[in-house]
């Protein structure tokens, strides 16, 4: 049996659809730039043959070759383990023979080594899970002249004012697949200019407009989803950004430049279920920043009239504790780890 599900059409559900079609789904919705396409899953590869008609009637619908044919399991762009590039995709398909050719080495990609090996040193469990929610997604090519990825926030820095983009000449299977150097880009989400880039890898493929769209769309993703995301972006030659995925970006550094400070909010010990008013701030900040340094004073961890520490700070409008200034202050106790 064979079940279509459609980009961007506001009947469709995508329940128990991978985790790329479903994003893109939504992103279509919202009104953001993702090509026309559609997802199918099977029970048998045998379905395939038998719907042949009803495939080749999508692909006209969705504008006729060239298409993408690419995996989109349940068990891809996970929190933990993005999948990128260990599924077989296929681009450029130009023909009904090379369709159905890529579409079952798409379904049978979920049982390949590669995919073994990855599932094993991400020590995930569910084996089944990973080889019966196979989907497959067929989108209409964008003629990339330039493409790369986006994330949100900066991975290996962690500062939240920043993005940090890779992007290549062409298609953008060669920098995910991690086989070229990419020319790199910092960027000020604030403004969507770029603060510093590399362009030694491919030369400077992004223009100003570019990379400004590339941040409003990552914010708009970011926003929707919740989390920071990691977005794959092509360029057109016609200085268009499409949007070619979106996921969870699967690990973050912590930063390095600024203090440490606590995880939760003053809610209670907890996160707040609404940001902190300016005047509810500014009685934390009143109270937090005397009564923290008056502590440390009177238990002789900080000296008397000295320093002034920082000991809250708002962010994202809630209000949150040092953590670093209160261990720098215990680090003073003999035998303190």
């Amino acid at each position: 049996m064979l079940t279509i599900e459609k980009l961007g059409n506001p009947s469709s559900r995508f329940e128990g659809s991978g985790g790329k079609a479903k994003n893109l789904h939504e992103l279509k919705l919202l009104g953001l730039p993702v090509s026309s396409g559609f997802e199918i899953s099977i029970k048998t590869l045998v379905d395939i043959d038998q719907s042949k008609d009803e495939l080749l009637s999508e692909i006209r619908n969705i504008g006729g070759y060239p298409v993408a044919v690419r995996s989109s399991s349940k068990m891809e762009d996970l929190a933990h383990a993005s999948f990128a590039g260990i599924y077989e995709s296929y681009l450029n398909i130009a023909d009904d023979e090379s369709l159905f050719v890529a579409i079952r080495k798409v379904f049978r990609s979920a049982k390949s080594e590669r995919v073994q090996r990855y599932i094993q040193t991400k020590k995930i469990k569910n084996l089944e899970d990973v080889e019966n929610s196979m989907r497959v997604l067929i989108q209409a090519m964008v003629p990339a002249k330039a493409a790369g990825v986006y994330f949100t926030l900066h991975p290996n820095e962690a500062r939240e004012d920043e993005g940090y983009a890779e992007a290549c000449v062409g298609l953008g299977e060669n920098l995910v697949g991690g086989s070229i150097s990419p020319s790199t880009y910092r960027i000020c989400i604030h403004t969507g200019k770029i603060i510093d880039k590399n362009i030694e890898g491919q030369g400077d493929v992004l223009l100003p407009e570019h990379v400004k769209s590339i941040k409003d769309f990552g914010l708009q993703i970011a926003a929707h989803f919740g989390v920071p995301q990691d977005v794959e972006f092509a360029v057109d030659h016609e200085n268009r950004v499409w949007v070619l995925q979106a996921r969870p970006i699967s690990h973050i550094d912590w930063r390095n430049d600024v203090d440490e400070y606590t995880n939760a909010d003053f809610k209670d010990g907890g996160v707040s279920a609404s940001v902190c008013t300016p005047m509810m701030y500014a009685l934390y900040e009143t109270a937090m920043q005397k009564s923290m340094q008056r502590y440390f004073e009177t238990i002789r961890l900080l000296p008397k009239g000295g320093i002034q520490k920082r000991w809250i700070q708002s962010f994202y409008g809630r209000a949150y504790w040092n953590a670093s200034e209160v261990k720098r202050c215990l680090f003073n106790i003999p035998g303190f780890e």
